[in-house]
């Protein structure tokens, strides 16, 4: 269990291959950026607010839950498990959670123009 928390007290996320190939892709790219504008204003910043703004941005992408919350959930933890989405960025915090999305876009950036996909 303590394990599975790490991702709460360390600087840099350390991804499980299977969930980064899966999920970090170059068509959630421009999702995950979206996601990070919005949460950059956010206020109050809790779990309820940030709930608000994925079903803003699932409506207007014509999108489901598990096309964002997955891929969040790997950019933020590095895996596919965790705590509920929207209570673990609330426990995140703002900062951490803006700084862990804007590395995992430079990631699927950095693999797209290596031409690496799997």
């Amino acid at each position: 269990m303590a394990e599975s928390s790490l991702f709460y007290f360390t600087e840099r996320v350390e991804f499980d291959e299977k969930a980064e190939k899966k999920f970090l892709i170059p068509e959630r790219a421009d999702t995950l950026e979206l996601i990070k504008e919005r949460l950059k204003g956010l206020e109050p910043f809790t779990a309820e607010h940030i709930q608000g703004i994925f079903e803003e941005i699932l409506k207007e992408g014509g999108l489901k839950l598990k096309d964002i919350a997955q891929p969040v959930r790997v950019a933020l933890t590095g895996r596919t498990v965790s705590p509920g989405i929207f209570e673990t960025i609330e426990a995140m915090g703002r900062e951490l959670t803006i700084k862990r999305l804007e590395s995992a876009i430079r990631r699927i950036k950095h693999r797209a123009s290596e031409g690496i996909t799997a």
